[in-house]
């Protein structure tokens, strides 16, 4: 979870929403799912 968290960091919102929709289309995994939305999130808001 981790290392997936930091090759996050340097993704766009684009990217994030892409990883997002595969998630959501795939595995489904609820912590992944959670973490690309939390992410997504801070990326919309300009963090």
């Amino acid at each position: 979870m981790a290392s997936l968290r930091a090759r996050m960091r340097g993704k766009s919102a684009e990217q994030i929403s892409g990883l997002l929709a595969y998630e959501q289309a795939t595995a489904k995994r609820p912590e992944v799912i959670r973490m690309f939305e939390n992410r997504l999130a801070k990326l919309q808001a300009g963090e």
